[in-house]
């Protein structure tokens, strides 16, 4: 199972959630806290939070009291760039320095390049589906000199 994790205060996180549930797809399991709790089928559970996702320190423990841990996660959040335009993202969530907006300084995920892959794919697919066409798709890459 993978998780995908939305904030209902983040008008982009919240218009993707509400993307996922333009048919009425999702189904409600549970709140928990700051959480709401959904399924849709057996693969995937979504897990929209009441706070902004740049203050989510919680969420493992969220994860053990639901039972059926995701063996992975992925964050859905708005993305400040220099140059704003429309665009989706693909990249490992963390701090390459200062924890300004919330996390831990100088400490990123782990992340699986298979699944960063799979979900930059799969946004650009589908962005026709959701008259999201002039949306470009990148994904976003940093390295750190560890001299």
């Amino acid at each position: 199972m993978y998780g995908i994790v939305f904030s209902k205060v983040d008008v982009v996180s919240r218009g993707v959630f509400e993307l996922f549930n333009r048919d009425g797809v999702l189904r409600y399991r549970m709140g928990l806290g700051d959480y709401e709790i959904y399924d849709i089928g057996g693969n995937l559970a979504f897990y929209a939070l009441n706070k902004d996702i740049v203050y989510l320190d919680d969420i493992e423990e969220v994860i053990s009291r639901i039972g059926g841990k995701p063996k992975e996660l992925i964050f859905v959040s708005r993305h400040e760039m220099r140059n704003p335009r429309p665009m989706f993202t693909s990249h490992v969530t963390g701090n390459w320095g200062a924890a300004e907006l919330g996390g831990k300084p100088n400490t990123i995920s782990l992340a699986n390049p298979h699944t960063i892959t799979a979900f930059y794919r799969v946004l650009c697919k589908v962005r026709p589906d959701y008259g999201l066409e002039n949306f470009e798709c990148r994904i976003e890459l940093r390295t750190m000199d560890l001299r």
